[in-house]
């Protein structure tokens, strides 16, 4: 079984985690940051 290549940003670890963890059956939400 081969390595995965490093991640080359921020946002390719974030979308590999929450690949991951769907995988797993896990919903992952993004924390946002809004006017209410």
């Amino acid at each position: 079984m081969s390595k995965p290549a490093a991640p080359r940003s921020f946002q390719e670890i974030i979308l590999r985690l929450m690949s991951y963890w769907a995988s797993k059956g896990c919903a992952v939400l993004q924390p946002y940051d809004m006017e209410v």
